[in-house]
């Protein structure tokens, strides 16, 4: 929930589209200046669009007054206060859904900087009778697509300039209105809006209810790569806290491996708009990896934006599982082969090399040896692979390569030796 910083409106959550009826600049600035006060102190991105009666001059001098670091604020980049023109009619005429995706816009621009979401208002006393319709209609899409946004919309209409048809129109397009009665502000709640708003809360929880409990983890990115929506099992499962994915993108959050791979993955859905399935994996605890099978999937919203949905099923246990069986599987391959070279190789070198070949394939290394140890207690090697055996062989007198022998067992070696157990080790 976000304050409103006006009395009678309390609280109300991201994606609320309410509306104002005045009639003096007094009006104005009994509801605005404290609804943006309270924006900039819950860092949210602020856009103050003005008309007349209120000019931006004395718009950003009445706020003065109540956020005495205004100028800060404004430098910093925190709250634009505009003239109407420079907003609805920067191409000389109201196009709604230039205006739309201009708000869209700044709120994507906002939360990349940090900010929580975006609170604007817009003056609409500017709008000339030939306007109209094409206004109504904005403001309906709107209404239509601002619940699915982290923003706070307040529009607001001169009672001078609106005939009855038209404040029926104005308050069909928002959740509720605030008119003065007397000295006091009160608010006239859309009937519809509110049945509607409350299906769409309750919409909202068994969604939410439903995710909670899912096995799956869920997430949503924008064509940027920014994540928009997580679920809660994502925290949970992911290992990663919800308040650090909102508005960051996979860098931000991943090893880079990871993030070029699932980049390069959503780049895929968005570049022929089809659905994919495949397996992808994050680090767990320590230096292991979770696999997770993700069906990843493109989207657009009301507003034309396009996103990539995701839904990742945790398959850890069963890709351990075919790890193993595969481990089990090369073994045997490995036993059969070591028995087959046992009843054919002429030499113990030969033999020893073989065997090598196998273990070097089971265990992924580059080199290895077999040795002996003597009645004397003198290591004697019996064979080494390749690239060691250049490395390690010795010249005997009549200049023929031969094996080295005849060394005391040290180090590594006579930790195997003495504790009769293998190990693992990084030292040469």
């Amino acid at each position: 929930m976000r304050r409103t910083g006006i009395e009678v409106v309390g609280d109300v959550p991201w994606g609320t589209h309410f509306c104002q009826f005045y009639d003096t600049e007094q009006d104005l600035l009994d509801v605005l200046v404290p609804y943006f006060r309270e924006g900039l102190a819950s860092h949210e991105y602020c856009l103050w669009v003005t008309s007349a009666p209120l000019s931006k001059e004395a718009a950003k001098a009445a706020l003065r007054t109540a956020v005495p670091d205004l100028d800060e604020h404004v430098a910093q980049g925190r709250i634009e206060i505009l003239d109407h023109r420079d907003w609805y009619l920067r191409s000389g005429k109201l196009s709604a859904s230039d205006v739309l995706h201009c708000w869209v816009d700044r709120l994507a621009a906002a939360r990349e900087q940090g900010f929580e979401g975006l609170r604007l208002t817009g003056n609409t006393f500017w709008l000339e009778a030939s306007d109209w319709q094409d206004f109504a209609r904005y403001e309906k899409a709107v209404n239509d697509v601002i619940g699915q946004y982290p923003m706070l919309a307040l529009c607001t209409y001169s009672l001078a300039k609106c005939r009855t048809n038209e404040i029926l129109d104005v308050v069909a397009n928002h959740e509720f209105a605030l008119v003065r009665r007397g000295a006091s502000w009160v608010c006239v709640e859309n009937s519809g809006q509110r049945r509607l708003a409350t299906r769409l809360r309750e919409s909202e929880e068994r969604f939410s209810a439903f995710m909670r409990h899912s096995p799956a983890i869920a997430w949503l990115k924008d064509a940027q790569g920014r994540y928009v929506y997580v679920s809660e099992s994502f925290e949970k499962q992911a290992g990663v806290p919800l308040k650090e994915c909102q508005g960051k993108t996979d860098l931000e959050i991943w090893p880079r491996e990871i993030a070029e791979e699932f980049r390069r993955n959503d780049r895929q859905v968005l570049a022929t708009g089809q659905p994919i399935t495949l397996i992808e994996q994050t680090p767990d605890a320590g230096e292991g990896r979770r696999y997770w099978q993700s069906s990843k999937f493109p989207f657009r919203d009301a507003a034309g934006q396009v996103y990539v949905g995701g839904i990742g099923v945790d398959v850890t246990a069963v890709s351990q599982a075919d790890a193993k069986i595969y481990r089990q599987n090369a073994l045997l391959v490995a036993i059969n082969r070591i028995s087959h070279e046992a009843l054919t190789c002429e030499t113990e070198e030969r033999l020893g090399r073989a065997c090598l070949s196998v273990a070097e394939e089971l265990t992924l290394s580059q080199f290895g040896f077999i040795a002996e140890l003597d009645a004397a207690g003198q290591l004697n090697d019996l064979a080494i692979s390749n690239p060691g055996w250049d490395a390690c062989r010795v010249e005997n007198r009549t200049s023929h390569g031969q094996l080295p022998a005849g060394f005391k067992a040290r180090g590594v070696f006579a930790r195997v030796i003495l504790d009769g157990k293998g190990f693992f080790t990084n030292e040469p």
